[in-house]
């Protein structure tokens, strides 16, 4: 097995602190960098999955307001959208 260095822990706590949403300068300051953009430089692969799962979110949110929206606008009969006729 191979050990674990101090330094692992520190780097796996700024991962999950980042990745759970904890504000950056939080992070910053317990990690003891002088300033916020030395730990955004460092552990921005965090970031861009954080910015990857926003993305898909964003998506699922749009995609449900828009079909919230559309039920509301033909009182859930999706027949006026698309032309078919009742009956």
């Amino acid at each position: 097995m191979k050990p674990i260095r101090f330094h692992d822990f520190r780097r796996t706590y700024a991962t999950l602190a980042i990745a759970q949403g904890l504000d950056i300068r939080l992070v910053t300051e317990r990690l003891g960098h002088a300033h916020p953009s030395i730990t955004l430089d460092v552990y921005a692969h965090v970031l861009n999955d954080q910015r990857k799962r926003a993305a898909i979110s964003l998506d699922g949110l749009l995609g449900a307001a828009a079909s919230a929206a559309t039920g509301a606008a033909t009182g859930g009969d999706t027949r006026i959208l698309t032309g078919e006729k009742a009956g």
